[in-house]
């Protein structure tokens, strides 16, 4: 019989997240782990294949944790821009974890699909559809397009390419989804001729006042 494992597998998972947390992804050797738990590397490949794998199991536990840390914005106002918040409040505050959940992700598809496919993006898609009254494949754009200027900001904080504050990140937030909100309400955002809409609204400024009203932000309503 192989011999008993000197640890649970959570316990290396737990040593791993702190290594992650506090130096990054390239910290997270056998080396490096063994230390952490104060043993030599075969009690690591004991209960794991190797260090992918390890990268792997922990990813799942990573997500736990971004999940725990974003559940302290559950009940912002407005409720969908609670999720670019927090997005980029982890960023900031644990950029190691956000690069290893958000750009290496180990053993989970690359790029954007990725995240589309999450329950979390699911709760967002939600939030939008029940809160600005958007079907579901426009709810899927602006939730995409959304994601692609929120991740922006994310990297901006994690390579501290600019300093901006709070205000300034919130205000971004802002503006950007209600620049798409107008070109959603237009029938722009999901259009066949979409760049023909889109450049229609940019040669006639009139036609940037949206086809229907948009409808102003229930005081309750979903939270992503």
């Amino acid at each position: 019989m192989p011999p008993r494992p000197k640890f649970e597998k959570q316990e290396v998972l737990d040593a791993a997240l702190k290594i992650v947390r506090e130096s990054g992804e390239e910290a997270l050797t056998a080396r490096r782990l063994a230390d952490e738990l104060g043993c030599s590397t075969r009690p690591i490949f004991t209960l794991f294949q190797g260090m992918q794998d390890v990268k792997e199991q922990l990813y799942p536990v990573v997500g736990d944790f971004f999940v725990e840390f974003c559940n302290r914005y559950r009940d912002y106002m407005p409720p969908f821009k609670g999720f670019g918040i927090a997005l980029v409040d982890f960023a900031t505050t644990e950029p190691h974890l956000f690069c290893y959940y958000a750009v290496s992700r180990p053993g989970q598809e690359r790029g954007i699909e990725g995240w589309l496919s999450t329950p979390m993006a699911d709760a967002a898609r939600k939030t939008l559809m029940g809160s600005y009254h958007l079907d579901q494949e426009t709810a899927s754009c602006l939730f995409k397009e959304m994601w692609l200027h929120t991740f922006a900001l994310c990297m901006i904080k994690v390579t501290h390419a600019a300093d901006f504050s709070d205000e300034e990140i919130s205000q971004s937030l802002s503006r950007s989804f209600a620049s798409l909100l107008m070109l959603a309400k237009s029938g722009g955002l999901v259009s066949k001729n979409r760049d023909g809409v889109i450049s229609d609204l940019l040669d006639n400024p009139v036609s940037l006042a949206p086809a229907a009203p948009i409808e102003p932000l229930p005081e309750r309503c979903l939270s992503c």
